[in-house]
């Protein structure tokens, strides 16, 4: 098996990982916990234990649909693992009751054993309406449908199911997933069979912990502990080579501006050689679901009809900057439009593995700002963003804006776009107006006029393109 938690080297290319999977990895951790932490402080009765378990399992489940639908034979990974997953956790549930030697009669470990059977027979239904290829998987499915169906006989005649056919099963299972289902690129860094047998191994400890403590046989809550904390280090184990492999994009979460007129107490900044004549403060607020450092950076796209309104600068904190637009910062208020001075303020965000970049036009206060445009694209290439400023005495011009090559195409109801490219390349965008607008002209990316914007994305850069309404 290649990779991961088993060994190996991971795929050179891998997929990143979506923000929630980060979240609900974390959530699974914190589950998992509570569920050690109550068994070992003897705070758990069966019921709440049983619950905990069931959470466990449905938090598991949703993941599977939400984050691993690339299919494979025709079927998606995240059935896959369910179906199989389901297999086990009855398998063990039933065994977890038979070796505490307690309550649970024959009838009951071998009624677990065949819901175990029903959630593989599902997926063998499934495989063949898929017309899975090669044929050897449906019959490596049957192979190891025969041994549970000599389970379920074992234990309908009372005796107790042997541990080298629970161990076999689980290991024909792991095999049958690294021979079928091991797709390229790794599904968020990580080997989809690496995925499978993790967390396939910490629903076995929690199932079979579980049915000791169903059974209240002669097992004590230190040999059903032993399971729980078990499972606990298969998923710490997980998430940190999900964290090292995976890396998540950064998320950002908001982009606030607050305008300060001149004479107000408290502005960002106001000091010599800084004085708010009237200044717009913004800040961007961003996090990382698997915790890398994140640096920022920033930059003002000045007005096309106002180019010398551009005092900007950056706070200390780096997640704050502003822009001062008073008469006295050589800005023209006659020129302003419905979003203040019409320039963009632009931040990138960088975590090492991607590059997010956000743009916010115009200067009037936004303190919960819902309208600010941002995307995020993998490290190595440089990000070309382009801003869309839409003024004019009748309400706001619009237009097209579209890029050669392709990878920006911003139709009239678009504020913003970005794409990254290679470093260097040499790109041109092209703006049409509406039937009712006209194109002003460019601003930003050393960009002016009213043609074609033809500019080498050498860094990150902001071009915004203006139009107003005729």
């Amino acid at each position: 098996m290649a990779g991961g938690l088993i060994g190996g080297h991971l795929p050179a290319q891998a997929e990143p990982g979506p923000q929630g999977l980060f979240q609900d990895l974390n959530q699974l951790d914190t589950m998992i916990k509570a569920l050690t932490t109550g068994v070992e402080k003897d705070e758990l009765g069966i019921h709440r234990m049983t619950n905990l378990v069931g959470e466990i399992d449905a938090l598991k489940e949703r993941m599977m649909r939400a984050y691993f639908q690339r299919e494979d034979h025709g079927i998606e990974l995240g059935t896959v693992f369910l179906r199989l997953d389901c297999l086990d956790s009855k398998l063990a549930l039933g065994y977890g009751k038979a070796v505490a030697q307690g309550k649970a009669k024959p009838s009951d470990i071998a009624d677990d054993f065949r819901f175990g059977k029903i959630c593989l027979d599902r997926l063998r239904s499934q495989l063949r309406g898929a017309n899975a290829e090669p044929a050897g998987i449906l019959t490596d499915l049957k192979a190891i449908d025969d041994k549970v169906a000599e389970l379920i006989k074992k234990e309908e005649g009372s005796s107790p199911p042997e541990v080298p056919s629970i161990e076999q099963i689980g290991r024909e299972k792991r095999l049958f997933v690294d021979k079928y289902f091991n797709p390229k690129p790794a599904p968020y860094g990580v080997p989809f069979p690496d995925w499978y047998r993790a967390l396939d191994l910490v629903d076995h400890e929690l199932a079979l912990g579980l049915g000791k403590a169903l059974a209240r046989g002669r097992l004590g809550r230190e040999d059903i502990l032993d399971n729980f904390q078990r499972a606990e280090r298969i998923k710490t184990s997980l998430l940190k080579e999900v964290r090292t492999n995976g890396n998540a994009e950064p998320v950002v979460d908001d982009f606030a501006s607050d305008f300060f007129p001149k004479g107000s107490a408290n502005p960002c900044e106001n000091a010599a050689g800084n004085v708010n004549y009237g200044e717009t403060c913004y800040k961007v607020k961003a996090f990382d679901d698997d915790g890398d450092r994140l640096t920022y950076a920033w930059d003002l796209v000045p007005p096309v009809q106002d180019p010398t309104c551009n005092v900007f600068h950056v706070l200390a904190d780096t997640q704050t900057a502003v822009w001062h637009h008073g008469d006295e910062d050589h800005c023209d208020h006659t020129k302003e439009g419905p979003d203040g001075h019409e320039g963009t303020v632009w931040a990138t965000v960088k975590d090492g593995s991607y590059t997010c970049v956000v743009t916010y036009l115009g200067t009037n206060s936004n303190p919960t700002n819902p309208n600010f445009f941002s995307d995020c694209f993998p490290a190595g290439k440089n990000v070309l963003a382009l801003a869309k400023a839409m003024i004019g005495p009748s309400g706001g011009g619009t237009g097209t804006v579209t890029s050669s090559p392709a990878g920006i195409n911003c139709d009239t109801s678009c504020s913003g776009a970005a794409a990254a490219f290679a470093p260097s390349s040499q790109v041109t965008l092209t703006a049409t107006a509406d039937s009712s607008s006209t194109f002003v002209g460019w601003s930003g990316g050393g960009c002016s006029g009213t043609s074609t914007c033809s500019l080498t994305v050498s860094s990150d850069q902001t071009v915004m393109a203006t139009f107003s309404h005729n």
